[in-house]
């Protein structure tokens, strides 16, 4: 019967073929050179999180940064370059973990994205290493944000995607870093899917404008 998704084999030659090639050391567990049951790799090993990881040096190279277990959830930590063993963590998640960082041109400045018990709705927050003071870039219920872009011709503004708006289109933000204040770029009224690195000018002859491509692509 063409469609049924059934096996070609029936259940009796299927488990006869199954114990044929279990006798026959198919699928044993492994053995030593002695004889002896390999010992297994915990899945701590294979599935845990990571001793250190995403490890990177701020622009001014003051900062070592890197993502680390805090209380068993992988959190952000810094040290000064010449001192790693004094790592302190600048994020406190007891949750999911934090999922990604990145430093931003300004100094003892770093951004990172995380979401509340996995609902997606990406908050971008800033931090400054220096003393420990975080500032929630999108204070937004039900608003998912992403990180698209920056500009070193005014390193303090990033560009962040929302859709406080419309929930199935991302508007652009120019967002400032250090203060949380958000200008309107782009209103994504066509419902292009956003992403790349946009070509944009801080200049005020630019006056920020942007404008998508056909492919729907800045």
């Amino acid at each position: 019967m063409h469609g049924s998704g059934r096996s070609p084999w029936g259940p009796a030659l299927l488990t006869a073929v199954l114990l044929l090639m279990t006798g026959a050391g198919v699928f044993a567990p492994a053995a030593g050179a002695a004889g002896e049951p390999v010992e297994l790799i915990p899945r701590t090993v294979l599935f845990g999180n990571p001793d250190r990881t995403a490890v990177q040096l701020s622009p001014d190279g003051r900062w070592l940064s890197f993502m680390a277990p805090l209380d068993g959830v992988l959190n952000v930590w810094v040290a000064p370059v010449d001192a790693p063993d004094d790592a302190v963590p600048v994020t406190k998640d007891q949750g999911r973990g934090i999922f990604g960082y990145l430093w931003t041109l300004v100094p003892d400045r770093l951004l990172y994205v995380q979401d509340r018990d996995g609902d997606e709705n990406w908050r971008v927050y800033s931090v400054d290493v220096a003393t420990g003071q975080v500032t929630d870039l999108t204070p937004f219920e039900g608003v998912q944000a992403q990180l698209l872009s920056a500009s070193p011709e005014q390193p303090e503004i990033v560009l962040i995607l929302l859709n406080d708006r419309v929930p199935f289109y991302h508007d652009v933000y120019a967002v400032n870093v250090v203060t949380g204040e958000r200008t309107l770029v782009y209103q994504n009224n066509e419902g292009f899917l956003l992403s790349g690195s946009p070509r944009w000018s801080c200049s005020p002859r630019a006056s920020a404008t942007i404008a998508p491509s056909k492919a729907g692509r800045f």
